[in-house]
Parts: structure tokens; sequence; C-alpha cells
């Protein structure tokens, strides 16, 4: 047997297309974007037809709650300067 054969990729099968999926269809994509880019993962939450709407719905008001304290406590601060 030749084990090189496993290493080595296959070519790409004639007349069959790569499959490209979205950024927002990735679930760690959609969750990081919401960690750090909250605008942006809202967006893709929405958009994303893997989570169920359910779990986008408690995820919004989630992100949306942090993203709404974040933004008093910030004013807050900056009304005591």
């Amino acid at each position: 047997m030749n084990d090189n054969a496993i290493d080595t990729p296959q070519p790409p099968q004639p007349g069959k297309k790569m499959k490209i999926v979205a950024w927002y269809e990735n679930k760690s994509s959609v969750f990081i974007a919401l960690l750090f880019f909250w605008p942006l993962g809202i967006y893709a939450l929405a958009k994303n037809t893997a989570i169920k709407k359910g779990w986008k719905v408690v995820l919004n008001f989630l992100f949306g709650g942090w993203f709404f304290a974040s933004l008093v406590f910030w004013v807050a601060i900056g009304s005591l300067i």
C-alpha cells in the first residue's frame, strides 16, 4: 500500500463545483462577531440559517442588553468626568 496516497490531496472532480459558504453561515464566526463587533454580529445572526429562531431571539436579547448596559455605563462614567 502506498502511504503517500493518503497524504496527497485529491484534485477537484470535473463537473463538480466547490460549495462556497458565506462567512455568516459559520457559527463560530457569528459568535466572534457578536463578542467583538456587535452590529456585524447581529447582522450575521439574522442571516445565519443554521441557528434556530429561538436562539436568535435569546442571543439578540443577551447581546443587546450587554451593549445597552455598557453604553449606559460609559455615559454615566463620562458624566462624572
